[in-house]
């Protein structure tokens, strides 16, 4: 019986063959005249049936551990279907895209040159012996002898086999210096570069061109190929002998480097065509420019409404390219298959409703007047020398926010709130969008009434937002939940087995415990003055670097660094400075200006300020480019403003910058102010929390109490931190939405 991916590649070239004869022009066939329409229908169906073949061909690329083959195989699918698509467009426009027939004749070739090759042994066996023996010729001439074994082609017929990819012609190569744990590499048709080189021999035959240049262009590209496989075949063959890397050394020369260096050079030769044949870059950056193709005038792009994201149609599309993963989740295998089944579901799911969602289909409704994506224009008449259009939804129809007719947009207004069925009593409440248009009818009023599921940015913003929340819920909920169980509970953690609940016991003792308010005194006094300090320093290191100057991006780059830098190792390297014997800084200290060396982190005076310079350091920078961003945001004809109000110098940033960035000034201050709580790293590399308990902050003290053993008090503590943390953030979140609040109201007023 034939298999179906034997039907879909041959039956796929055979259609997208036809398919270019006929979109070539109208034909007669029986007496009747084939629009060209139909040669593009065929097409449709022949890409589609390709990528069918494709997605057939990832289990077996699974199963010989090629995942970069599997991957590209697997997004065969939906770019064949884009192609497809945009046949679909070529219809509906009636306008051809001379590029798109490029591709399809430069494929009918390709692939046919490619599966005849492939399913005919004698050929495929007598390329591959060939490629071998002059692979092997590399390796003797390199000092590494090799010698092939006999062509095997397998089993079955030597004339013609269906399927042959799961039945290779191979030509096995052996060395008897290679290393006794590689494993056994043969030559087979992938290793010949054929699919490379019947790339570049169907672009070039198919490109208009005379044919001296098409001629120069492939001698300058497919002999250049060929030597450069045979290449690739020697170090693939040396590296996987020579065991480099171990059990996966075939894998990483074949997968990443062979593949890698292959596409490298595809690409170099292909600026190399294209000195010849600059039709044939014409024709790439057509099929490249597929996604900006106009439509003509007085047209548009269907079937989805022109706002539609993006990152819909790339959810949707990357769940079609898992789905061959997916199906293949029976195979053994390294790759996370099951994950992949689960994972295109899901985003198959989301992007196909969202899809559905966004549908924006052609309805005219009467002479002159088009629907909008959906919903029916209950009427339209004359008020106030206007033209009045009703437009009612369904409790499944999509709000798309956009006039049914053409037009200059005078005014907006939006009125209601909520989204009842279109055809209800409630519906007087939804959302609604009067659109006013200057229009060729005049002065035009588009009333757009949502229905049920009609707010989109919110049910879109929903359904994005649910899987991120269900994994947040699960995994921050149970260790919360823990935790807080935790606390109220003796549990040692050196002897579990007498853990027991005391209640209320854990946060009594913390509360009576000295230790604990001196670290939560010292933790904000630490957060206040270094959040203040970085806060100044960097406000004013931002309005210097606000200022036009030379070096000022070289500048910026310089400033980040010191936050990419790791705490431990920043850490580390700050104490061996303010080492107290040996250090740079005691050294600078008392060679440059002749004082006494300090106990900069050994003394209880002076450990905290050490800690506050080294944080400052740090996070200084930050600060000042975070400020200076937000400063270069505000608009010139404001700034311009000011200069001819003469607010200058310190007036300007106090009336006209510091109220303009303070939400921004505010979500710094926040940012800083969490970590500054939460320090530990830094802290605990420098001092351990002393000397004595001189920077005992509170994370270090959670971790002294964890060291002991006693786990619920530990929880306990970091329970209470917590609490701590959430009284600022929500402080400061109140503060910003006032801030945004009284904006909003005097932008309106």
């Amino acid at each position: 019986m034939v298999p179906a991916s034997e039907v879909l590649a041959i039956g796929s070239l055979l259609l997208l063959a036809v398919g270019y004869l006929l979109s070539g022009g109208t034909h007669r066939v029986a007496g009747r005249t084939l629009p060209i329409a139909a040669g593009h229908r065929l097409c449709m169906v022949g890409w589609l049936a390709l990528g069918g073949f494709w997605w057939s061909e990832v289990e077996y690329y699974i199963l010989i551990r090629d995942p970069v083959n599997a991957l590209f195989c697997a997004m065969a699918l939906p770019f064949f279907g884009y192609l497809a698509y945009h046949h679909w467009l070529t219809i509906q426009w009636r306008r051809e895209y001379p590029a798109l027939r490029w591709l399809v004749a430069m494929t009918v070739v390709a692939g046919g040159i490619y599966f005849l090759v492939e399913r005919i042994p004698l050929l495929a066996g007598w390329l591959i012996l060939v490629v071998a023996e002059q692979s092997v010729w590399l390796l003797d001439i390199a000092g590494a002898p090799t010698t092939l074994g006999p062509l095997d082609y397998g089993e079955g017929s030597r004339w013609y086999r269906l399927g042959s990819a799961h039945q290779e012609v191979s030509v096995p190569v052996e060395a008897e210096w290679s290393d006794s744990r590689s494993p056994a590499v043969s030559i087979v048709l992938a290793c010949t570069a054929l699919q490379s080189m019947i790339i570049f021999v169907g672009g070039v035959l198919c490109t208009s061109a005379p044919r001296e240049r098409r001629i120069y262009a492939f001698l300058a590209t497919v002999p250049t190929i060929y030597l450069l496989n045979l290449i690739r075949n020697a170090v693939v063959i040396w590296l996987t002998y020579e065991h480099v890397w171990g059990v996966d050394t075939f894998y990483y020369a074949h997968a990443w480097i062979g593949k890698g260096g292959s596409l490298v050079a595809l690409v170099a030769l292909a600026y190399i065509v294209f000195h010849y044949l600059p039709e044939m870059q014409d024709a790439i950056l057509g099929v490249m420019d597929l996604p900006w193709r106009e439509p003509p005038q007085g047209m548009r792009t269907p079937p989805f409404a022109a706002g539609t994201p993006g990152w819909i149609t790339i959810a949707f599309v990357t769940g079609l390219v898992l789905v061959p993963f997916g199906a293949a989740a029976g195979i053994e295998s390294e790759l996370p298959l099951v994950a992949a089944a689960w994972a295109a579901a899901a985003l198959l799911l989301l992007g196909g409703g969202l899809l559905w969602f966004h549908r924006d289909p052609y309805r005219p409704v009467g002479d002159g007047v088009v629907s909008p994506a959906d919903g029916t224009v209950l009427s339209v008449n004359e008020q106030d020398e206007r033209v009045r259009l009703s437009i009612f939804m369904s409790p499944l129809d999509v709000h798309v926010n956009r006039a049914p007719l053409a037009g200059r947009v005078v005014a907006q207004r939006r009125s209601g709130a909520g989204f009842s069925p279109a055809y209800g009593a409630a519906a007087d409440g939804n959302l609604q969008l009067r659109t006013e248009l200057e229009t060729a009818l005049g002065l035009v009023t588009v009333t757009q009434v949502a229905g049920a599921v009609a707010r989109r940015q919110q049910l879109v913003a929903y359904m994005l937002l649910a899987p991120a929340v269900v994994v947040l819920v699960v995994l921050a909920a149970y260790p919360l939940v823990f935790s807080g169980v935790l606390s109220f509970k003796v549990d040692p953690l050196y002897n579990p087995d007498v853990a027991h609940f005391i209640g209320w016991r854990n946060y009594e003792d913390l509360f009576d415990n000295k230790r604990f308010w001196k670290s939560v005194r010292l933790t904000l006094i630490w957060a206040a003055v270094v959040v203040t300090i970085q806060m100044v320093l960097g406000f004013f290191i931002a309005v210097l670097l606000d200022r036009q100057m030379r070096g000022a991006g070289l500048l910026r780059a310089l400033f980040i660094i010191p936050v990419f830098i790791s705490p431990i190792a920043m850490g580390l390297t700050w104490r061996f400075i303010f080492e107290p014997v040996s250090g740079l800084a005691n050294w600078v200290l008392n060679t440059g200006f002749g004082l006494e060396k300090l106990l900069w982190l050994s003394h209880k005076d002076s450990a905290l300020a050490t800690l506050m310079i080294v944080d400052c350091w740090q996070w200084t920078p930050f600060i000042a480019l975070i400020l200076l961003a937000g400063m270069q945001s505000i608009s010139p004809e404001i700034t311009e403003a000011a200069r001819l109000d003469r607010i200058r110098g310190f007036a300007y940033y106090t009336r006209i910058v510091i109220p303009l960035i303070r939400p921004v000034i505010m979500v710094v201050i926040l940012i800083r102010l969490v970590d500054s709580i939460r320090i530990f790293d830094l802290n605990w590399v420098m001092t351990e929390g002393g000397p004595g308990s001189a920077t005992l902050m509170a994370s270090v003290y959670d971790y002294t109490i964890f060291k002991q053993g006693h786990l619920g008090l530990m929880a306990a503590y970091g329970f209470l931190i917590l609490i701590l943390i959430n009284i600022i953030v929500v402080a400061f979140l109140n503060s910003l939405y006032r801030t945004e609040k009284a904006a909003r109201i005097a932008e309106l007023n």
